[in-house]
């Protein structure tokens, strides 16, 4: 039963996996600080939302109760956040850089790579928000190993990775690894992999595992080893408080991505691969990273104070 002083929350999604897990991750610290009534919101054709929108109409045809909040990520999300804000008065809070203008949201949730800078309507981020819950205990002996695939940041190199994660193995070799996919590693890759599995070795692939399987079994590891082109998991491994290694790929130029994981190494939150194989010793980021407890917060004081609901 829910509570009668419970908040509600609409959480709009688009159907992309990383849009969602990056509001499910903000909803679940939500609702670790306060009770909840939250409502999964598919959005509508933009054309729709946007008459919904003109007319002051909620794009939630049952609209009951109203929300106390509605949040959402990815551009397709933006409108059904403005049209449920002048619909219902909630507040309109909206993760990653919007393609609208900042002050048409009541808080916008911004990676500090995007360099839009803290204001009464931003909250600057280290990285994207993730459903990753950082734990102290750790299961001695493991690693994960988490691979990404072609980007517009960086030369993706299927023999220079394999070589890399086959080093990685070498030296490690008490440790029993998970290697797990995302939708951007090519399937020829995983089957190239296939040979390495084994006793202490476990090929995990994206479409194999079950829901919640990553945000269950990454902040257990003791170790993670990750592809750069995927800067969100670079992220998730941080939060998890692994020790951190990124594998070496070539940039295909100086961008906002490539800076960004450049500055998480020059602060010792992760270590390149070239280092690690110079002797350099993976170690634990002087910091574990929890923006979606911190964002929680944040909404909780300015939106969800009692005076204001």
């Amino acid at each position: 039963m829910i509570p009668a002083d419970a908040v509600t929350v609409w959480r709009f999604v688009d159907g992309k996996p990383g849009h969602d897990r990056q509001s499910a991750g903000l909803v679940r610290a939500l609702q670790e600080r306060r009770p909840c009534a939250t409502r999964t919101c598919s959005v509508g054709p933009a054309a729709r939302v946007l008459v919904d929108l003109l007319l002051g109409r909620s794009p939630v045809t049952d609209a009951v109760p109203r929300p106390d909040i509605a949040v959402g990520a990815g551009h397709a999300t933006h409108l059904p956040l403005l049209a449920a804000r002048r619909a219902t008065g909630c507040a309109a809070i909206v993760l990653m850089k919007p393609g609208l203008p900042l002050g048409w949201f009541d808080l916008c949730l911004v990676p500090r790579h995007d360099h839009v800078g803290s204001s009464d309507h931003v909250v600057e981020t280290e990285g994207a928000i993730n459903p990753i819950i950082h734990t102290p205990e750790k299961t001695p002996g493991t690693g994960m190993i988490l691979l990404g695939g072609p980007s517009k940041h960086y030369d993706w190199d299927s023999e220079a990775v394999l070589r890399q994660i086959r080093a990685v193995l070498e030296k490690n070799a008490a440790t029993h690894w998970q290697i797990t996919s995302s939708r951007r590693t090519p399937a020829e890759f995983m089957a190239e992999l296939a040979p390495l599995a084994g006793e202490r070795v476990r090929l995990a692939p994206h479409t194999e595992c079950p829901p919640g399987w990553l945000d269950r079994e990454l902040p257990r590891q003791e170790q993670a080893w990750v592809s750069p082109d995927s800067v969100s998991m670079v992220y998730e491994a941080i939060s998890a408080g692994a020790r951190v290694g990124l594998f070496d790929l070539p940039a295909q130029r100086a961008d906002k991505i490539t800076r960004a994981i450049d500055e998480l190494c020059a602060a010792g939150m992760a270590t390149p691969f070239s280092l690690w194989r110079e002797g350099r010793v993976l170690s634990t980021p002087p910091r574990i990273l929890n923006e979606a407890d911190r964002c929680a917060e944040i909404i909780s004081d300015r939106f969800l104070t009692p005076h204001l609901l």
